[in-house]
């Protein structure tokens, strides 16, 4: 019995590289032509992957300093029949990004020891998806549950008003998108500033509770949506 799970075990993993190989290799040879078929021009640094359950979009940092997501939706009129990606997020990052890469959601210690928890985890595919800078910086992408997203979305809108900005920079401003050359659209956006969000964990109990109930929320909700983030992405 122990040969036959081992043997299950190898073929199984074998089949699912060899699934994950193929579409990628394909998708990367798409997500190329796209690009060049593009009338609007990108210098592109680096490419990747956002894999969040069974859906799959494309990464890309370019020359401007930016991180662009797109995404294969051949059933919308703005993709010509699929023949180009829609941009589904964009963000400023303010560094120039050469590398990207992904790594799977780390499971905390403390959910180890329980079962139902652990199988909650493992049918959960989201991955993180890393980038790294030419100065030297790290950062992820993380999905994210839609009524996670719009809670963190309201509390973000909420701290750019309610803390102080260093040297008077505007952090709203800063991550909008930036582009040597006009664009004929606006910024996506759906991107959130994860370095704004984890100010409020340093804040004091008092602006916690004055800034949950300007959302209508707790701040245990709100503390749970941000450390799970840590929790997940804390791999190295």
């Amino acid at each position: 019995p122990s040969l036959f799970l081992s043997l299950s075990s190898f073929l199984c993993l074998s089949f699912y590289l060899s699934l994950s190989l193929f579409p990628s290799l394909s998708f990367s040879l798409y997500f190329s032509l796209s690009l060049q078929q593009d009338p609007r021009n990108l210098e592109v640094f680096a490419t990747g992957f956002v894999v969040e359950k069974d859906r799959l979009s494309f990464v890309v940092t370019d020359g401007d300093s930016n991180l662009i997501v797109y995404h294969y939706q051949p059933e919308t009129l703005d993709s010509s029949g699929g023949q180009r990606l829609l941009r589904r997020a964009d963000m400023h990052l303010g560094m120039r990004c050469n590398s990207v890469w992904r790594t799977p959601l780390r499971v905390p210690f403390s959910l180890s020891s329980d079962p139902f928890l652990m199988a909650l985890m493992r049918q959960d595919k989201r991955q993180i998806t890393w980038f790294s800078g030419l100065d030297g910086s790290v950062g992820f992408i993380l999905p994210v549950l839609e009524k996670t997203y719009r809670r963190l979305l309201l509390l973000q809108t909420r701290l750019l008003t309610f803390l102080p900005h260093y040297a008077g920079l505007n952090p709203k401003a800063f991550r909008l998108l930036r582009t040597s050359q006009p664009l004929m659209t606006n910024p996506c956006r759906n991107i959130l500033d994860g370095e704004l969000l984890s100010r409020y964990i340093h804040l004091s109990s008092n602006d916690q509770q004055e800034l949950a109930r300007a959302l209508g929320t707790t701040t245990t909700s709100i503390l749970e949506d941000l450390l799970s983030v840590e929790y997940f992405s804390a791999v190295f």
